[in-house]
């Protein structure tokens, strides 16, 4: 007798269903609650301020977020669910935000606060999977922008009236910018208690990424600030570092346009763009240029990652012309 013939079973069916259809089946089979796009947000926000993640983080996650869900709901994604947000709809949002021809920065903010919103869900088992995970970011080429020159930082600090209390402030607020390196809403957000004189440091706590960082005063700061507190004085309701002539704190803003209108005072801003950030940038060039080693000034401007500083060590550091130089006389 032959081998017996294995009896064939029917073929069924093996037609793969469509997105819709899918999306369909996981809605009716799901037995556990459904977390919708907005709940993930409001406890991925809640967390953030448990971490106490600074104002101007939350700032951003609360506005790129929003922008973001907006475009969802333009491409049809279903936040009612936030397993049924999809990766094609990712796709299609970038789609949507090259064709309105946003900055690939503004893209690249975006998607960076709609992935943290996805991997929160992920670390929480409301997600099984990101549907960025695969999802590459655009490609961001960090430049190194304007700085100032020795000669334009000079100019701008001898603008002020130091006769003045708007003039000594503004002198006070520019030193420092320019000799602490630090971010305009760090020095916005600072306190007289921030300063120490014994130890002759500040102190920032609210800071971008969340970690207190204490920078030494330089001679000349220190002595500065401590005229400023004199003129400023100490019995005043407000305890912000730096303050208008109503002795309210002031802002960014207000900060900004300090700093604009001495560059045009002294004719700088028709050379270069005048801003904290401005003053931030020479503060790295110059440590850098002065040999100060790429750690310690990662410490003092408090950068996560020595990505942001690479570009002023190329451009900057005097290590890599004598690195050229070495080697070079053969005779």
């Amino acid at each position: 007798m032959g081998k017996a013939r294995k009896k064939l079973l029917p073929r069924g069916r093996s037609i793969k269903l469509g997105e819709d259809l899918q999306k369909e089946v996981r809605r009716v089979t799901k037995t556990k609650k459904a977390w919708s796009f907005d709940e993930t947000v409001k406890d991925f926000m809640r967390e953030c301020e448990m971490k106490e993640y600074s104002h101007h983080t939350l700032k951003f996650y609360e506005r790129e977020i929003g922008l973001v869900r907006q475009h969802l709901i333009e491409v049809g994604a279903d936040l009612n669910d936030l397993e049924l947000v999809t990766k094609d709809n990712v796709y299609e949002v970038i789609t949507l935000m090259k064709r309105r021809s946003l900055k690939k920065m503004t893209i690249h903010a975006r998607m960076r606060a709609l992935r943290a919103v996805f991997n929160f869900a992920v670390r929480k088992n409301l997600l099984a999977k990101s549907p960025m995970e695969d999802i590459g970011l655009p490609r961001i080429k960090h430049q190194v922008g304007a700085t100032l020159t020795k000669s334009q930082l000079k100019r701008l600090l001898d603008a002020p009236d130091l006769s003045t209390f708007i003039g000594l402030r503004d002198y006070v607020l520019m030193l420092t910018f320019a000799h602490t390196g630090a971010r305009v809403n760090e020095v916005a957000d600072l306190t007289i208690q921030a300063v120490n004189f014994e130890e002759n440091a500040i102190t920032f706590t609210r800071t971008k990424n969340g970690n207190v960082r204490r920078i030494p005063m330089t001679k000349q700061l220190s002595k500065a600030m401590q005229t400023w507190f004199k003129v400023r004085g100490l019995d005043l309701e407000t305890e912000a570092l730096f303050i208008t002539q109503l002795d309210k704190r002031m802002d960014a803003r207000q900060m900004q346009k300090r700093l604009k209108q001495y560059a045009r005072q002294t004719r700088v801003e028709e050379e270069v763009s005048v801003s904290p950030h401005a003053f931030r940038r020479t503060f790295a060039k110059l440590k850098i240029q002065s040999g100060v080693d790429v750690f310690t000034v990662q410490a003092l401007m408090g950068h996560s990652s020595l990505d942001q500083l690479r570009q002023y060590v190329m451009l900057y550091s005097e290590d890599l012309r004598k690195g050229v130089e070495f080697g070079i006389d053969w005779d």
